[in-house]
């Protein structure tokens, strides 16, 4: 049920505007908190759900942690792995999302519907279609699709890539064996 289809409500909002003149009544003050508490819950129901359940799609969110990385000056080793290739950084700044512990969202073909990744098949899986799309090595039928995170949990990731990430640290010889 939808706060406004409380009963109650109306009644509070009629005692509100009756008492409206008389500021030193307890009932006054009780019935301004019933309403300002019925406002915050109006707009916490039309936007708050909104909030948690929004994805933020992979290739924008390993494109704001490269960002992140660059700005502090700690994209050096991403950017060696690299070696120059724009496609590749993207692709190691999403294996490395996938491997922290923010949980990855998908939805599986023909679903429409996000469920949470298991992250035990990381070494199975690759990012393909740039970023949007896990599929097992060696498949080109998608295993997930819309890939992403929920929007609440990108400042937690940035803050755990950007603490965990030295500039200093050494690229594997191979960085697709990463």
């Amino acid at each position: 049920m939808r706060i406004w289809q409380l009963s109650g409500v109306p009644a509070l909002v009629i005692a509100l505007v009756k008492s409206v003149g008389d500021f030193s009544s307890w009932q006054t003050w009780a019935a301004l908190a019933a309403l300002a508490l019925f406002v915050l819950a109006l707009v916490a129901d039309w936007y708050w759900p909104e909030f948690w359940k929004t994805y933020l799609p992979m290739p924008d969110v390993s494109k704001q942690v490269y960002s992140h990385l660059r700005k502090r000056g700690k994209a050096g080793l991403v950017e060696r792995w690299a070696d120059g290739k724009d496609d590749l950084l993207i692709s190691i700044v999403e294996q490395y999302i996938f491997s922290s512990s923010v949980d990855v969202y998908g939805k599986r073909p023909p679903s429409v519907f996000h469920e949470k990744i298991d992250k035990s098949q990381a070494g199975k899986l690759h990012f393909t279609e740039g970023g949007s799309v896990l599929a097992y090595h060696g498949d080109t039928k998608p295993l997930y699709a819309d890939v992403g995170i929920k929007r609440w949990q990108l400042r937690r990731l940035i803050r755990e890539i950007v603490a965990t990430h030295s500039a200093a640290d050494v690229p594997p010889a191979d960085p697709m064996q990463h």
